[in-house]
Order: structure tokens, then C-alpha cells, then sequence
């Protein structure tokens, strides 16, 4: 595999050559290969939001014979008070294919320290997006993996979700959804990283626009999921009394 020796200018004006960061902070950390080519970037290191969270944006950015007009990302690990959810985010990605042949872009994302409220319940790991072809071609597609790892490794890719896939449609521009994936993990007593592994196949010229979240948040138990469904029963009896009584 070849690494890029380009510089790559992050939100707060960190500057990697191809090395890796340190991860003794939680911070949100990218890496870009064009496959086909074997040219990788990264890792990338985005910047610290003290209470918030960190945050990753550059571009424009070759990336081997793609085009990286923007890539914006977040994560919310170490954002205080603690979230209910634990999420990690590309809000934005806008990519070109400027070569003479189809080629795929892979973007792996990932942040540590994660801590899920402690209930003890088993923990639900999800994602959904949705990528906009402006154009596209067939045999154009997006697929989305996210992991979830109780070792607190940063781009460890252990307890995937489901393939999401988005597949260009015929019509351009057009937008679809990465339909939403999910998978259960055991309880976990410490911290866990997220990791997120895109992988965009273009043809030469096409462009996609895309975002995505993935979430990691307790599975609701059984008295919750018991409760909220009485609660709905009850908000439909008092509807029709309300209606019977006028």
C-alpha cells in the first residue's frame, strides 16, 4: 500500500503527513483510501471541543484520483453533561471521481471513549444516511458498515451493524437512504470506540453528497417498552372520550 506524503490541514489547523495521532484524548480521527490505486491519507485528526465533543472539516483534498470537496464530521465523546446518545456523524461529504474508470473511495471513522449511561441493559448500535447522486451512473453505490469496541481500540472493527447500501437508482440528482442497520452488544462496564467505514464506488466523473449518523445507546428494557405502549393506549382512551363527549 502506498501512503500519500500530502498534507492534510484539519479544522484547528493540525497538520498530518501520513502519521498517526496520539489517541490519549478522545478525539475523531478520519482515513481516506482510494482503492483502487492503493493511495491512503491518514490518519487525520480532527479537533477537540472541550464539553462537546470533537470535530473534523477540510477540503478540497485529493485523495489518489478523488476529489474530496468537503468532509465535515463530529463525534460526542466527551461532551458533558453525558449524552443520553453517543453519536458520531458525517454531516457532510461531498466526492468526485476525476478518473477515466470506475473506482472506489473508502472514508473510516472513529472516535474512543464512548460511555453509554450505565443501566445494564444490552446496548443497540445503529446507523442511517442518506447520499445524493448529482450525478450518478449505474453501478454507482454507497455502503456503510459502523462498529461498536469494547476495548476502547480507535478504527478496531469488531460487532458490525449490517451492510447499509444505497444504490444509484436511475435518475439523476437523486437522493436515497442508507436504510437504517443496527445490532445489539452485551453490556458494557467501560468506555468503547466507534468506528464507521464507508465505501463509495463512482464511475468517472459522477458525484455523490451524502451524510450519516451512528448511534450507541441502551436497548430500552422491557418495563420501558411495557410502559410507553400503556401510555399510548391510554392517550387513545382519553382521545375518544374527549370525542364522544362533544
Amino acid at each position: 500500500m502506498r501512503f500519500s506524503s500530502m498534507c492534510l490541514v484539519g479544522a484547528a489547523a493540525a497538520v498530518v503527513c501520513g502519521v498517526t495521532a496520539s489517541t490519549a484524548k478522545a478525539t475523531i480521527q478520519a482515513i481516506f483510501t482510494d482503492v483502487g490505486n492503493a493511495v491512503t491519507v491518514g490518519p487525520v485528526p480532527g479537533t477537540n471541543n472541550p464539553g462537546i465533543g470533537s470535530s473534523l472539516v477540510l477540503g478540497p483534498v485529493p485523495v489518489g484520483v478523488f476529489s474530496i470537496q468537503l468532509y465535515d464530521a463530529s463525534s460526542n465523546s466527551g461532551a458533558m453533561p453525558p449524552p443520553g446518545l453517543d453519536q458520531l456523524n458525517a454531516t457532510a461529504l461531498l466526492v468526485q471521481n476525476l478518473s477515466q474508470a470506475p473506482d472506489t473511495l473508502q472514508i473510516q471513522l472513529s472516535d474512543i471513549s464512548f460511555a453509554p449511561p450505565a443501566t445494564g441493559q444490552p446496548l443497540n448500535l445503529s446507523e442511517s444516511g442518506s447520499v445524493t447522486f448529482q450525478p450518478g451512473s449505474a453501478g454507482d453505490l454507497a455502503t456503510l458498515v459502523s462498529y461498536a469496541d469494547p476495548s476502547n481500540t480507535q478504527f478496531n472493527q469488531v460487532n458490525p451493524t449490517p451492510i447499509s447500501i444505497a444504490v444509484w437508482p436511475g435518475v439523476n440528482p437523486v437522493t436515497v437512504p442508507l436504510p437504517v442497520e443496527s445490532t445489539t452488544l452485551l453490556p458494557v462496564a467501560g468506555p468503547l470506540s466507534i468506528t464507521d467505514v464507508l465505501n463509495l464506488t463512482l464511475n468517472p466523473g459522477d458525484v455523490v453528497n451524502l451524510s450519516y449518523t451512528t448511534t450507541l445507546a441502551p436497548e430500552p428494557t422491557p418495563f420501558a417498552m411495557l410502559a410507553m405502549g400503556s401510555v399510548l393506549l391510554l392517550c387513545k382512551r382519553i382521545k375518544r372520550a374527549g370525542k364522544k363527549s362533544a
